[in-house]
């Protein structure tokens, strides 16, 4: 009998459900493509750190469940709402509160079988494209698969977990409350905002706060980036907790000062209907001044997450680039008998790729630590300055673009690390009887060095001896399998305590372009897929909650529209603070976030101008442009959606 009456209800309010329908199917479309991804087995083997891949998107997946479920119960209370009257009536009538809860138990689980059932079969669809999408960030073959059983058991159990929560919070409800709340629920006593200049106040330090939060934030990443801040950490996590109170308290105090304000105005208040729409809303956004302030917040995570997975994917290729000029490169420490022969390294090189052309150095050491002490006395004690002739340096950089080094008596400081270049204005170099004097420092990849080195005259090594020997090599294939070459390459390098212990531990000494490139492509696929997930699920989930918000309120809007027609107010005038209404509380937890975007692109095209990837800042830039029109794009959509449900359910055709 339960089930018939529930199935009867969803019929009946499957108006009023469509928007919680479709974001839960829209959501469980997203965790059944996001699981797939978790275990499928071809992207997992191909990626270097495929358990962090999976232990990584399990927990981002499992947590974003959690908070779904935890704002799915909080918009069913909505729904609740808007049949308050009806289940008041069941009780007048005899049914018990057990059978209410049943009923709206049985009714809660038909939309979330439905939502499954269409969120497998949108995810099906997801899948292929989210695959698509990382098989292009990681650079391998893109195959169309099957999906995997293990993806489809999480994502109902997830789903599982998300209805018993969300139900949770109806049971609680309905348990505890009276027929005549019921009954007479939509009758509210409407307190009054106090002290709303206060409130405004209020609001302007808490922008200033959000703006303190992401200066402290650009300083904390930017310190952390070139060693100059020991405490960045601290100042990056310390502008986090900044950001996130200053956007809750900046909305809470704009929703109970500016409408309230605006009513103090006299003048303003004479246009149109503006009085009756700004007594709605100011009674709307007075209430869910908290809610907004959350709302706003999980919007502006979405849009920062946005925003860093999407440099960090534009970043990749030209990191590798610029770190990685050769196809592979090796320093050996020339002491180092364990160190696989050169002639073996390159039979296992050609194995997978002829090689184009090679260039053989060496790089020397007098035994001193003048250069590394200059720049940093804790380093390793086995550390020794090194040095490298002007023309193995011309000979290694001139064919990857650097202009050739002119000494002229002098010496050229070598390093890529900001934090590593010192003062070596005074500095002098005493060698083979000669005085050489500091020329500069010179920003290039460690291709000829480790550390820092010096670049020196050819005979100002006289009677060095050698400290590493090096290889430099391009390829005549650009892709190729680096993963088993890399696994052919490694060997074992035993590491020496003080206490006399020692730990073994396998080692590649080559550097390999395309096993990097790889490398950091799986590793941010992972990062971008969980962020661009949560941050979906995030505004598809302030987007519903909005909504249903504005329209569990659609019963009492339909009887003030319905006195302000009797009072004599054109439909254009109805139609026009039914707007204004819905779009004021639609905008309030929109402001915020959307204009994070600025500060938002401005640190990623620094961060990426600091690292030397100065051609990709305006990429970086245009991301966050992008980002900012798609949330607006959904977030228009879901407000255009809302509005024309409440002005066919509101405004009476006249």
């Amino acid at each position: 009998m339960l089930a018939k009456l529930a199935l009867r209800n969803v019929r009946r309010q499957l108006g009023n459900y469509l928007i919680y329908f479709i974001t839960v199917s829209f959501t469980v479309a997203l965790m059944f493509a996001v699981n797939g991804i978790i275990f499928e087995n071809n992207l997992t083997t191909r990626a270097e750190t495929s358990a962090e891949i999976k232990s990584t998107l399990i927990f981002a997946t499992v947590a974003v469940a959690v908070i779904v479920a935890f704002i799915l119960g909080y918009a069913t209370s909505y729904m609740l709402k808007l049949r308050k009257r009806e289940f008041g009536t069941y009780l007048t009538l005899g049914m018990t509160r057990k059978n209410i809860l049943s009923l709206f138990i049985w009714e809660t689980l038909l939309l979330f079988v439905v939502s499954l059932a269409v969120g497998f079969a949108l995810g099906l669809a997801f899948y292929q494209g989210v695959t698509a999408v990382v098989v292009n960030l990681m650079d391998v073959e893109f195959v169309l698969s099957a999906y995997p059983l293990k993806g489809a058991l999480l994502t109902v159990g997830l789903v599982a977990l998300i209805f018993l929560l969300s139900s949770l919070t109806s049971a609680m409800y309905l348990m505890r409350v009276k027929i005549h709340d019921l009954i007479y629920g939509g009758v509210k006593s409407k307190k009054k905002v106090r002290f709303p200049v206060a409130w405004l106040i209020a609001a302007i330090v808490a922008l200033a706060t959000v703006v303190v939060g992401v200066v402290m934030f650009y300083k904390g990443l930017k310190g952390g980036m070139d060693g100059s801040m020991s405490y960045a950490a601290w100042l990056v996590f310390v502008s986090i907790v900044l950001v996130a109170v200053g956007v809750v308290v900046f909305h809470i105090g704009l929703a109970k000062s500016a409408v309230n304000l605006l009513l103090r105005w006299k003048r303003f208040k004479s246009i149109g209907a503006n009085t009756f729409t700004l007594r709605k809303l100011s009674e709307k956004l007075n209430t869910n001044a908290v809610a907004s302030g959350v709302l706003a917040f999980l919007l502006a995570f979405a849009v920062i997450g946005s925003n860093v997975s999407f440099v960090m994917q534009i970043s990749n290729e030209a990191f590798v680039d610029q770190y990685y000029p050769y196809d592979i490169s090796v320093l050996s420490r020339a002491d180092d008998k364990d160190a696989i022969p050169r002639d073996e390294a390159e039979r296992a090189i050609e194995k997978y790729s002829p090689i184009k052309s090679r260039e053989y150095f060496d790089v020397y050491t007098d035994n001193r630590r003048y250069l590394v002490d200059h720049v940093d006395t804790s380093a390793p004690r086995d550390l020794c300055d090194e040095y490298l002739t002007e023309s193995d340096f011309n000979r290694i950089y001139g064919p990857i673009g650097f202009k050739p080094i002119e000494l002229d008596g002098g010496f050229v400081m070598l390093s890529n690390i900001e934090s590593l270049k010192g003062d070596f204005t005074s500095a002098k170099l005493d060698l083979c009887g000669r005085t050489l004097d500091f020329k500069g420092w010179y920003d290039c990849p460690e291709v000829g060095y480790d550390f820092i080195a010096a670049v020196v005259p050819d005979d100002a090594v006289c009677g060095m001896d050698v400290y590493y020997t090096g290889a430099a090599y391009m390829l005549e294939n650009a892709r190729y399998d680096a993963m088993s070459l890399h696994d052919d390459l490694l060997r074992s390098y035993t590491i020496y305590f003080d206490d006399g212990t020692s730990y073994e531990v396998m080692l590649c000494e080559h550097s390999i372009r395309e096993y990097a490139r790889l490398s950091r492509n799986s590793v941010s696929a992972v990062f971008i897929v969980a962020a661009l997930y949560v941050a979906v699920t995030f505004v598809f989930m302030v987007m519903a909650l909005l909504a249903l918000k504005t329209l569990s309120d659609s019963g009492d809007d339909k009887r003030r529209f319905d006195t302000i027609y009797r009072l004599g107010a054109s439909r254009k005038d109805r139609n026009g603070a039914l707007f204004g209404q819905t779009f004021s509380f639609f905008f309030m937890p929109f402001i915020l976030p959307l204009l994070l975007s600025i500060p938002a692109g401005f640190i990623c095209s620094s961060l990426m101008t600091m690292m030397g990837l100065t051609a990709m800042a305006g990429k970086a830039a245009a991301a966050s442009a992008v980002i900012a029109v798609v949330v607006t794009a959904i977030y228009a959509l879901y407000f255009m959606s809302t509005y024309l449900i409440l002005k066919r359910n509101v405004i009476k055709r006249s």
